[in-house]
């Protein structure tokens, strides 16, 4: 299994896009419509898009870091492989 390829950006404060062609990777939202929990859940689809978008980088640098560091990261290479496999 292959992701879509980075960087992702933020758009629209809750869209995650690939490119500047406006590819969607995901669009974080929230469905509770009550004033006051509404702002508090667009406030975390915010945060939560912010961090989809970081995923690449995320990935890249964990693989690097477990590349340099070898097999006691198992935990970490666990990581890779659900993010890369789902697994």
């Amino acid at each position: 299994m292959k992701h879509t390829p980075g960087p992702w950006e933020v758009h629209n404060r809750l869209d995650i896009h690939a490119d500047h062609f406006g590819t969607c990777v995901a669009h974080c939202y929230n469905r509770i419509k009550t004033k006051g929990a509404c702002d508090a859940l667009r406030s975390e689809s915010e945060a939560n898009a912010i961090l989809i978008a970081a995923a690449p980088e995320l990935l890249k640098a964990l693989e690097q870091y477990v590349a340099h560091f070898g097999d006691p990261l198992k935990v970490a290479a666990a990581a890779i492989r659900k993010a890369t496999e789902g697994q």
